[in-house]
Parts: C-alpha cells; sequence; structure tokens
C-alpha cells in the first residue's frame, strides 16, 4: 500500500466513526426527550381535607 492509500483510508474510517457517534447522539437525545415527556405527567391531587385543618 502506498502512503496516500493508508491516508485516504484512515480518512474515511474517522468519517465513519464520527458518523456513527452522530447519529447515535441524536439517538440518544431523542430517547432522552421521550423520557422526560413522560416524567412530566402531573397527577390532579386533591388536598382539600388538608388544607381545611389549617384553617
Amino acid at each position: 500500500m502506498q502512503y496516500g492509500q493508508i491516508v485516504f483510508l484512515l480518512f474515511i474510517a474517522f468519517l465513519f466513526y464520527y458518523a456513527v457517534l452522530i447519529v447515535l447522539d441524536i439517538q440518544k437525545a431523542k430517547m432522552a426527550q421521550a423520557a422526560e415527556q413522560e416524567n412530566h405527567t402531573e397527577e390532579e391531587i386533591d388536598i382539600s381535607d388538608e388544607a381545611q385543618s389549617f384553617i
């Protein structure tokens, strides 16, 4: 192999590596956003009985 071929293969390997990292980061961000929306479900709680005791 010539020097130019080795450099070209390394360049392709780095491009592939960074493309995989970008895709994984995007997937991780989407999963985190979905989990955050899932955790923000609100429950209605009635505390009127407890509030009456403070009056």
